[in-house]
């Protein structure tokens, strides 16, 4: 982590973690090579988190800020929960409070229990199904990079029947996580969809939180946030 740097430098960077069943973060220390290993630091990194499933966030800001919201601050060589079973940590930030890189370990359990579900690709066109699958992989392979570097094929995605893309990328937020803001990515695309179809979209998505084919928090954020 940079000197004085965040997990989360924007608000749009914030995640609840749904995929995380259990996360802990291992500090090692600061990144400069001693005998022993990282040079140890007392006071280095404070954990700001929430302890149940609700927070507030607020544009600009570098983390979930609440008046519920909690902190601790914690030395190199420790470990603690990031998130925990039911809610703990849910809208978390670490913030790195020296000046040197600090040295962070990470170890999550997910929750796989949501898969896409392919299946629904069985009735398109050879070509409709392409354009999808290969967003899909660009979105494992880029995350949110997709909309600098995967133009043209996002702009296939969006050019596609919405009747058709939509219940295939309802599916897609259960892509794998992998650090790229994967998940966001897709709510992003079905929502500028839904902008433009929201009396469909919101079909789709109530039909999935109905079905529980995706996880329940983006589909209620989709909801809330479909004109």
């Amino acid at each position: 982590m940079k000197p004085y740097g965040f997990t989360a430098n924007s608000a749009g960077e914030l995640s609840s973690h749904p995929e995380t069943r259990d996360a802990t973060i291992e500090i090692k220390g600061i990144a400069r090579r001693v005998n022993n290993g990282y040079a140890l630091a007392k006071n280095c990194l404070e954990f700001v988190y929430y302890s149940g499933k609700t927070a507030e966030t607020l544009e600009f800001f570098p983390y979930a800020k609440a008046d519920r919201a909690l902190k601790s601050v914690r030395n190199s060589r420790t470990k603690f929960k990031v998130v925990k079973p039911g809610g703990f940590g849910f809208y978390h930030n670490l913030i790195n409070l020296t000046g040197e890189w600090l040295v962070l370990v990470l170890r999550k359990k997910l929750d796989l229990t949501k898969q896409i579900d392919y299946s629904l690709l069985d009735d398109l066109t050879h070509l409709q199904k392409r354009i999808l699958l290969d967003f899909l992989e660009a979105v494992k392979e880029n995350g949110d990079s997709v909309f600098e570097k995967n133009k043209d094929v996002v702009k296939k995605v969006l050019s596609m029947p919405p009747e058709t893309s939509l219940p295939a990328l309802v599916s897609f937020l259960n892509v794998p996580e992998g650090g790229r803001h994967e998940q966001c990515t897709v709510f992003a695309v079905i929502l500028k969809i839904a902008r433009i179809n929201s009396a469909l979209a919101k079909a789709v998505v109530r039909q999935a939180s109905k079905d529980k084919t995706a996880q329940n928090y983006y589909l209620s954020q989709l909801l809330e946030k479909i004109p």
